[in-house]
């Protein structure tokens, strides 16, 4: 699979850059977009303005439209102060939320690597068939303003882990065997030449 996904038109006209496998993007929330995210400034020039994160990736207008030809897994999490939960929607469709975590006096910073790991932090991750996609995100704020960021990972082909699962049982039982014959033909004086 390529190492990205092509972008297409968005709803509003705009045009959404690729998103990229495996890269964290940006957006934020503030009362002016609320119950909705929104991209981050400059990439969004009516969005929030965001913190700069440990990635440079800040997402324009929403929705962020894009197609697959195979499976995908988002993962989404919250940024920077914890408590803020959100739920994605694919073409107005509700995918999933994020769970409901305490607000208390933990921070993870900017860093999306971080934030997805901690425990204080709403986080997870949803499926995404293959096809086209245009997500939106809403937020249930514990702040008045605030960051999360999402990324897109291609899910391994299980045929593809089926099959190489398969050939090492193959080889392996070949090896046994063959082990097994050499043991048998050195008992019996029937050398090797």
């Amino acid at each position: 699979m390529k190492s990205w996904i092509v972008a297409a038109l968005l709803a509003r006209s705009a045009v959404a850059g690729p998103i990229f496998l495996a890269e964290w993007y940006e957006f934020g929330f503030d009362p002016n977009h609320f119950p909705s995210v929104a991209g981050c400034q400059p990439a969004d020039p009516s969005g929030v303005p965001c913190r700069a994160g440990t990635t440079p990736l800040l997402l324009d207008t929403p929705p962020w439209t894009f197609s697959s030809a195979g499976v995908l897994n988002l993962q989404i999490t919250d940024a920077f102060l914890p408590g803020d939960r959100f739920s994605v929607y694919d073409f107005g469709v509700l995918i999933g939320s994020t769970p409901p975590v305490p607000v208390q006096l933990a921070m993870c910073g900017l860093d999306p690597n971080q934030c997805f790991t901690d425990p204080a932090f709403s986080h997870a991750t949803f499926q995404l068939p293959p096809g086209s996609h245009s997500l939106t995100v809403t937020v249930q704020p514990a702040q008045l303003l605030g960051e999360g960021f999402f990324r897109v990972l291609a899910v391994p082909e299980p045929a593809l882990s089926m099959l190489g699962g398969l050939t090492l049982l193959v080889f392996g039982g070949l090896a046994r065997r063959r082990s097994r014959r050499t043991g048998a033909d050195r008992r019996h004086g029937n050398g090797i030449a």
